[in-house]
């Protein structure tokens, strides 16, 4: 694989995102990197959504707009449907950072002679209702690190091989399959690496994962994943070490 010019699929998912989703379709379109496999999943919208999306076909490479069973059976249609070398979910309503964002991602990624299997850069978190904001920068993470908490999805590449060699999303979990498909990945002994740089801006205050009743959710599944992948004495471990770190003991 040549790590200058690989192919990166960008998957977008939405439904009914007629006010978000232009800013997201922009951003891709305006991206420098010339190897991008754009993949727009639109879960049969209904409110001009689809319209505003054909405004931009030319710098779709596949467009499905079929009904789905949640976000991520969506995703995963993405995935069988990519090409690239490496994925990247950019959900209707966020954005890349900036034209470059892609280009500088690649850089860094190539700089690395490893093998890796997921790389995660840094990720602007705007909150639309407040206008506040601040930089999520997750550097290198250890296994404590994943058990109390995830990567930014929509700056993190995942080598397509990835996901035929452990599965794709596990449609069973509403709001918190991707933290689970991470922790899988770790289970496997896969590779994963911070590239210490801006790729996305991901928006609070109108997304599924900001509604009080599904950070509920969110957290109830996020500890189901927990206990699938940790077991026995090691869970036992991780939850002293996470009291430890709350309690500024670690």
């Amino acid at each position: 694989m040549q790590k200058n010019n690989l192919i990166i699929s960008i998957i977008t998912i939405c439904r009914n995102a007629v006010g978000q989703i232009e800013r997201t379709l922009f951003s891709v379109a305006e991206q420098t990197y010339p190897h991008i496999d754009y993949i727009v999943i639109d879960g049969a919208s209904t409110d001009g959504t689809y319209d505003r999306i054909n405004a931009y076909r030319s710098h779709i490479t596949t467009l499905i707009r079929e009904p789905d069973k949640g976000i991520y059976d969506a995703m995963n249609k993405g995935i069988r449907a990519a090409t690239g070398d490496y994925c990247i979910f950019l959900n209707g309503g966020d954005f890349f950072c900036h034209s470059t964002a892609i280009e500088n991602a690649v850089r860094r990624i190539a700089e690395v002679t490893a093998n890796v299997d997921v790389f995660y850069g840094n990720q602007l978190l705007l909150n639309e209702l407040s206008g506040s904001s601040r930089i999520w920068r997750p550097k290198k993470r250890s296994r404590l690190d994943f058990y109390s908490g995830s990567l930014p999805h929509a700056s993190t590449f995942i080598r397509k091989g990835a996901f035929d060699e452990i599965g794709c999303y596990d449609p069973s979990f509403q709001i918190a399959a991707d933290y689970e498909w991470f922790l899988r990945a770790l289970m496997h002994q896969m590779q994963f690496s911070h590239i210490d740089t801006l790729v996305s801006v991901f928006v609070e205050g109108h997304g599924i994962s900001t509604r009080s009743t599904i950070k509920e959710l969110q957290a109830s599944e996020k500890m189901r994943a927990r206990d699938m992948h940790f077991k026995g004495y090691r869970r036992g471990i991780y939850q002293v070490g996470l009291f430890l770190r709350k309690n500024k003991l670690l």
